[in-house]
């Protein structure tokens, strides 16, 4: 395997959050591969219990978003090739874009959150083309909560 140009991670900060939406969404160029380190869910707004289900899926078309940038991971690390723009990488859908096959998919207890972390062997490896991206989104409708959520990659 070739030596990452970089690790980055893409962080959506609470939001209240009660409908079933893309959280964050990374959109990989032509040229770019990204492995998937982690990917996660979280709340600190409910002490209430209350089920949540959450999918990882590979894009294959685009959400109409909030651009956010991603951020680099490490010092001295380049900007990351895969940009911010409403379609393009960043947080938050206002409209869906079409999901291909999942990477992962969970319910759990929102007071317990969503956490994916491959093993290593287990990472998807996904290659940028004309419309391919990795999504984290809510399937379910929420009741009310301060979502924190984020991916985190390596780019090739």
């Amino acid at each position: 395997m070739a030596t990452p140009t970089g690790a980055y991670q893409l962080i959506r900060a609470a939001v209240a959050t009660s409908t079933a939406i893309t959280l964050n969404q990374v959109w990989i160029p032509a040229g770019t591969a990204v492995e998937v380190v982690r990917a996660y869910a979280n709340q600190g707004s409910s002490t209430t219990s209350g089920g949540a289900e959450f999918d990882l899926v590979n894009q294959t078309s685009a959400a109409t978003v909030t651009s956010q940038a991603a951020t680099a991971a490490g010092p001295n690390t380049v900007a990351s090739r895969c940009v911010n723009g409403t379609t393009s990488t960043g947080i938050t859908s206002t409209i869906a874009g079409t999901a291909g096959n999942k990477i992962d998919n969970a319910g759990v207890n929102v007071l317990n959150g969503y956490l994916y972390f491959p093993v290593p062997e287990a990472r998807p490896i996904l290659l940028g083309s004309a419309a391919r991206g990795v999504n984290l989104r809510t399937v379910t409708t929420l009741t009310s909560v301060n979502l924190i959520s984020g991916i985190d990659w390596l780019e090739y």
